[in-house]
């Protein structure tokens, strides 16, 4: 019988998992680290309404775990995506899914360079979910919200302007 040494039977994500924990606590000073499908879902603390904040964390950690990867398993992928900020235990599910949206996003245009935050995504939010009808609120308030908030605060009609425009087929 052959004898293989820990590290050649281990899969790349758990010859990875303490190099991600040590990041995660070196960079942000507390961290759950949970494998998590073919990866790792990290509990971090976040910025309260600080997304830009916690964006240039992310990117932090993005750039070390991917250094690590890369030691674990040269040409290794590493993707990060940040969920809209989870206050409760009972918020964890919906975070997650976020989450898990984000990142396949990021495999699909093949984006690794930065973290993603489902708050970004835009319209792939609806595109993504099958266009749940809280996302569909969220998108319309995070497009047309400040339009319709300088239409109220000055008198002026951009958001009428805007539907019409687009009811002109854009012309």
């Amino acid at each position: 019988p052959q004898i293989r040494w820990p590290d050649e039977v281990q899969t790349p994500q758990a010859r990875l998992y303490p190099a991600v924990q040590r990041i995660c606590l070196d960079v942000v000073g507390a961290a759950a680290v949970v494998p998590w499908r073919s990866g790792f879902l990290l509990l971090l603390p976040a910025a309260p309404d600080n997304l830009a904040r916690d964006l240039d964390v992310a990117a932090d950690l993005l750039d070390r775990v991917h250094t690590a990867a890369g030691q674990v398993g040269p040409g290794a992928r590493v993707h990060l995506a940040i969920s809209s900020p989870v206050r409760t235990a009972r918020e964890l599910a919906h975070g997650m899914h976020e989450a898990d949206q984000a990142v396949e996003l990021a495999r699909r245009l093949g984006i690794a360079d930065r973290p993603l935050a489902f708050e970004h995504l835009g319209v792939y939010r609806i595109l993504l979910d099958g266009g749940g009808s809280q996302h569909r609120r969220d998108f319309v308030e995070d497009v047309l919200g400040p339009l319709a908030r300088y239409d109220a605060e000055r008198g002026t009609q951009l958001v009428p302007t805007l539907r019409a425009y687009v009811q002109a087929d854009y012309n």
